[in-house]
């Protein structure tokens, strides 16, 4: 190993065998060429296990490199014995030496070395400005020390290697850190790219940086197509001034916590315009002196529309269980009468409409039975009914009852909440007593019946609805056309298909068939045996006015069963207040005839209108309406005298 070969150029050595590697390569003994044999033969080298490298330099300066990697190279034991050497004596003041330290070969401590023909050995020190990490060991042939010249040829290629190794070892450290930064954007990559939600980075000019697969997804847009343009278009004008707000904030107080929630109810836009409500979060970064900021996104449509269809269901149900238990049941539109018989016929065209209509009648002629009888006649009738008693409605919270209102929209509004119409959606409202709406309450019914829209209060988006409307009331809407409470134009949309409901004193005819159906009804509920009406009850009954209809029937009759003591319902059992002529015999103004029955009940109730022994119930009336009719008829209870 080691083998030379001549040059005509006294300063050229061949390097023959490079032990381990067998490559031949070319040594000019300059700075230049001694670079180039470090950028190619000393880093090649220097990758032995044990760290030394040695170069036998004999006196025509021809040198052999020993390397390690080889197990049967002829210089690899001789080089594991220089650098063994070297590590146990480690303290000796040659080897401390700052740069390069020389010593004779002893063969007792260096055998091989003796036996290769070496008499001294000079040790070089790979080092750098910032450490010392090996040797380069060269040997001599004579035991000559090494000439000046000499030792500043290896300092040079000892100089030169410590680069060489000090390069490929930042080298080595940066290939380490690039593949572990590849690996950590690819898992970066995958978990950004796999993520639900909708990741948008934009700089401080809302200029879109990062936009994820999610977020094409959600928006409907191609994120290739979205970097470098504005996110603007995909934000609501809400958003967007929440953004503008908080890229100031972030940075104005770098101090303060660098994300935020967005505040719910914020929405965003589709490419293709549809508006959906989300949940985000928007925190901010700085990177080389420039901010940017990151917006998570989901997208809550689904989720918002499955929990307002549960809200509306569970309302909904709250309706169908009133309707099972109410007072009346579709089995009291009973009647043969002329009078009835014409309200049937109107029933039967108006029920497979979608048309409004209007009922119109005294109190307890039955509305709501009519309009239920509408509602499951028409196409609507698998789906809700809704009922509004419009006079019964606290005056300051009336539209909110109908339309609903969002968070805040007044003081106590504590949580967003659907209105009687959203309820009624693809189904049937009844507003019973509309003449008692506020007139500005009035205005927005009319948008609904024109436009089928409406806002809820305090809220800024219209909101579209399909519902059929049946209204009802028991006082003249012309006449408060005339006094200003009650609007013309809403009175001609709801005017389309009037059904007037004849009061009960204009039926005597039908009042054994509602007594019958009435008492057995009464019967089942209250555990009773009652079958019948008796003549002489039936002429008491018939003989009688019912200023309080159907409904002041049904509760004298109610109370004539738990009275009853057997069978048949006899005329004491009848607890008619006031007993008056037929009406054939006695011409009477409505008017005059109510007036004097409810003072009349008023009297005996002690002028106690609500509970259940005021006169509200006797009289088969809610107690709004009664003091209503009150107020017109000019009833006041008397002063006390004194």
């Amino acid at each position: 190993m080691g083998l030379q070969k001549k040059t005509k150029d006294a300063n050229l050595v061949d390097i023959f065998s490079l032990l381990g590697f067998g490559a031949a390569l070319t040594l000019i003994d300059n700075e230049e060429k001694i670079a180039q044999l470090v950028a190619t033969v000393i880093p090649t080298a220097l990758m032995v296990e044990f760290g030394a490298i040695v170069l036998q330099l004999n006196g025509k300066r021809e040198i052999i490199i020993s390397s390690q990697r080889e197990k049967d190279s002829p210089g690899n034991d001789l080089a594991i014995e220089i650098k063994e050497f070297i590590t146990k004596n480690a303290s000796n003041s040659v080897l401390r030496a700052e740069n390069a330290g020389e010593f004779g070969v002893n063969e007792t401590h260096l055998p091989q070395a003796s036996a290769a023909g070496l008499k001294r050995l000079i040790v070089n020190k790979l080092r750098t400005v910032e450490s010392s990490f090996g040797f380069i060991i060269a040997g001599k042939l004579s035991g000559d020390v090494f000439l000046p010249e000499e030792k500043a040829f290896l300092q040079a290629i000892a100089s030169q290697a410590a680069m060489a190794v000090h390069r490929i070892q930042l080298s080595h450290e940066r290939n380490i850190k690039a593949i572990a930064l590849r690996e950590s954007e690819e898992r970066l990559s995958r978990i950004f790219e796999s993520a639900m939600d909708a990741i948008i980075t934009i700089d401080e000019n809302r200029r879109v940086i990062i936009f994820n697969e999610a977020a094409g997804i959600i928006f409907n847009y191609s994120p290739e197509d979205a970097v470098n343009k504005p996110i603007d278009r995909f934000l609501s004008e809400e958003f967007q001034d929440l953004l503008k707000v908080c890229i100031q904030d972030f940075r104005k107080a770098q101090n303060l916590k660098s994300y935020m929630w967005a505040p719910e109810g914020l929405t965003a836009f589709r490419a293709n315009g549809e508006e959906f409500p989300i949940e985000a979060t928007i925190s901010h970064v700085k990177v080389s002196g420039q901010d940017f900021f990151t917006i998570i996104l989901r997208d809550i449509n689904d989720r918002k529309t499955a929990e307002e269809e549960l809200q509306k269901l569970q309302l909904q149900n709250v309706y169908l269980q009133a309707e099972i238990k109410s007072e009346y049941n579709l089995g009291e539109i009973i009647g043969v009468s002329k009078v009835m018989r014409a309200v049937f016929k109107n029933i039967k065209m108006v029920a497979a409409t979608d048309s409004t209509v209007l009922l119109t009648g005294e109190t307890g002629t039955g509305k709501e039975l009519i309009a239920r009888a509408i509602h499951s006649s028409s196409k609507r009738a698998d789906k809700v009914l809704v009922t509004v008693n419009c006079g019964a409605l606290p005056s300051g919270l009336v539209e909110s009852e109908l339309f609903g209102h969002e968070k805040g929209a007044f003081t106590g509004a504590t949580a967003q909440k659907k209105g009687r119409f959203e309820l009624a959606d693809g189904g049937t409202i009844f507003l019973d007593e509309v003449g008692e709406l506020p007139l500005d309450t009035q205005t927005r019914l009319l948008r609904i019946l024109q436009e089928q829209e409406y806002e809820r209060v305090g809220g800024t988006k219209s909101k579209k609805v399909d519902v059929r409307i049946i209204a009802a009331t028991n006082v003249d809407l012309a006449e408060a056309i005339q006094q200003g409470a009650f609007r013309a134009d809403l009175f001609y949309r709801l005017n389309i298909f009037p059904i007037h409901l004849p009061p009960l004193k204009a039926r005597l005819d039908d009042i054994p068939l509602l007594a019958n159906a009435l008492i057995k009804k009464f019967s089942r509920r209250l555990g009773k045996n009652v079958v019948k009406v008796s003549a002489k009850a039936l002429e008491k009954l018939t003989h009688y006015n019912w200023p309080g209809n159907v409904r002041e029937l049904a509760n004298i009759l109610e109370r004539a069963v738990i009275l009853c003591g057997h069978q048949t319902i006899l005329p004491e059992h009848i607890g008619i207040a006031v007993q008056t002529p037929p009406l054939a015999e006695k011409t009477w103004k409505l008017e005059e005839v109510e007036r004097n029955h409810i003072l009349k009940v008023l009297t005996e109730t002690g002028w106690r209108i609500e509970g259940k022994y005021g006169a509200a119930l006797l009289l088969g009336m809610n107690p709004g309406t009664l003091r209503s009719r009150m107020k017109k008829l000019g009833i006041t209870r008397p002063r006390p005298e004194i």
